[in-house]
């Protein structure tokens, strides 16, 4: 099963980041969608 990880612009919040490594860090799989 893989997530969907709707993120904000990584260059302008760190809290887009913590999502993605949360799930980094524990190996799920996850496709990322960039939320403008």
């Amino acid at each position: 099963m893989t997530y969907t990880l709707a993120i904000g612009d990584r260059g302008y919040s760190s809290w887009s980041l913590r999502g993605w490594l949360l799930f980094d860090a524990f190996g799920l799989p996850v496709s990322t969608r960039l939320a403008r």
